[in-house]
């Protein structure tokens, strides 16, 4: 992963507390802010920022990733493996989303950060149901949507296979989802060490990559996330 130069922790620090999240500040806690980029193009564009208190200074450090994903692939999205809900693909909604993980497996296979109903806390999706353009091959992904779901659809923090190309394809079904295992791996390391100083579940904000970008240009940020309850889940 990269290091993040102080200016943007600072930018990621004021959207996450204009936002209504909760810094965790504990020696080795560890905090979590997906970056969104609106482009829906089938590909590893988005950033997950991953930061903490260093207490040698007393000052916030931080990582970015290189390949990273807050929104479905295009198979998913097209339902191409016929696993995803019948309603849609989910996709998480931005906002401030506390304890939505803890540490556990991903789909049986290897240690992830996932979410557990009973265990962690729920989670703001909306649904697409695109449907393929055969003509020419086109398709869109509808990440802004009327309809919300709180619930449990077991939107977890995992990692693809190490494609060789950039298209997330059916890596993510709504999940949160690292491109490079290596950068995964040092995510878990982290992580670990956040549970052996006590903190056993970890929070998530979700932004967009025009907050971040507009940080400079407004006196006082306060993105709003509509993250509004509603009875239906999965």
């Amino acid at each position: 992963m990269i290091e993040v130069s102080s200016d943007i922790i600072e930018k990621i620090i004021k959207i996450v507390k204009d936002g209504g999240g909760e810094i965790f500040e504990k020696e080795g806690y560890i905090n979590f802010c997906g970056v969104r980029n609106n482009i829906t193009n089938d590909t590893f564009n988005d950033t997950l920022y991953i930061y903490w208190k260093d207490f040698t200074d007393g000052l916030f450090k931080c990582v970015k990733t290189n390949g990273f994903t807050t929104k479905p692939g295009k198979k998913s999205i097209l339902n191409e493996n016929g696993k995803v809900n019948p309603n849609g693909v989910a996709i998480v909604k931005e906002g401030w989303y506390p304890d939505i993980w803890h540490h556990g497996e991903h789909g049986g296979k290897y240690e992830a950060l996932r979410q557990d109903e009973g265990v962690t806390k729920p989670v703001s999706i909306t649904r697409d149901k695109t449907q393929f353009n055969r003509r020419d091959g086109k398709y869109e992904l509808r990440i802004f949507s009327d309809t919300t779901e709180v619930g449990y659809p077991y939107v977890n923090l995992h990692r693809s296979g190490d494609p060789i190309g950039n298209s997330v394809n059916g890596w993510s079904e709504g999940c949160q989802v690292f491109k490079y295992k290596s950068e995964f791996d040092e995510m878990l390391k982290m992580a670990k060490i956040a549970t052996d100083k006590g903190q056993e579940k970890f929070g998530y904000f979700l932004t967009n990559q025009k907050v971040l970008d507009e940080i400079d240009n407004i006196e006082n940020v306060t993105p709003i996330y509509n993250n509004e309850k509603n009875t239906e889940e999965r």
